[in-house]
């Protein structure tokens, strides 16, 4: 199985989540040679951890799903799980910030868990997820950490959904970005800016989204 851990942050948190590089070497290599069932074969834990805003004012409680998408035909899961940014603004150590992850993983699991995956152990998948956390091997130098690849075949496109191109794509992005003054007005501008397109174009703005923010999290 291919896990890999991401996260949403501002210039403190990020601070704050420094540590998460190692852990996610580490969780990737842990669960390379486990399967937990056929129904995900690829997953991605965000963190989110974004102060709250005027478009998002409300800072959930930690392990509160933000956002959740699976898909089937491609065995790919990823939510994102709130880490409350009050709590985690004031932790001190790098053992406060685990504990408040760990956390946050135990609590999204009584959500997520209820999702209707068929073929997949979750009770088993967050057991060793919670148990590979506490060895906390990404502490020991002489780990063996692996440079896994993330699965090739989700950039994969399917012929029934083309691309937008990619001019028009990052043509949107820039205008999105001289209209607005930060990341979450530029959201909204965005969605306007969309409105005027077909809608087969905005499933393929959606589609190349998709693959390039995945691209990201691996590089």
């Amino acid at each position: 199985m291919y896990l890999t851990l991401s996260k949403m942050s501002d210039d403190i948190t990020s601070k704050k989540l420094e540590a998460t590089g190692k852990i996610d070497d580490y969780l990737k290599t842990e669960f390379e040679n486990r399967t937990y069932g056929e129904g995900i074969k690829c997953c991605i834990l965000v963190l989110n951890c974004l102060k709250p805003n005027k478009f998002s004012p409300y800072d959930f409680e930690t392990g509160c799903i933000i956002s959740k998408k699976y898909t089937k035909s491609q065995k790919y899961l990823e939510f994102d799980f709130k880490l409350n940014y009050k709590e985690l603004s004031n932790t001190q150590t790098e053992e406060e910030i685990i504990e408040l992850i760990k956390k946050g993983i135990t609590i999204s699991f009584l959500e997520i868990s209820k999702m209707d995956i068929p073929k997949f152990n979750f009770d088993n998948f967050y057991t060793d997820l919670k148990e590979i956390f506490n060895k906390r091997g990404w502490e020991n130098n002489d780990y063996p950490f692996k440079n896994i690849p993330f699965p090739e075949y989700l950039f994969k496109t399917s012929k029934k959904i083309p691309l937008m191109k990619e001019s028009i794509f990052w043509e949107l992005l820039e205008s999105s970005r001289k209209l607005s003054r930060d990341s979450y007005e530029q959201c909204e501008v965005m969605i306007s800016l969309l409105e005027v397109h077909s809608a087969k174009n905005i499933i393929g703005f959606e589609h190349l989204l998709r693959i390039l923010l995945q691209k990201l999290v691996v590089y």
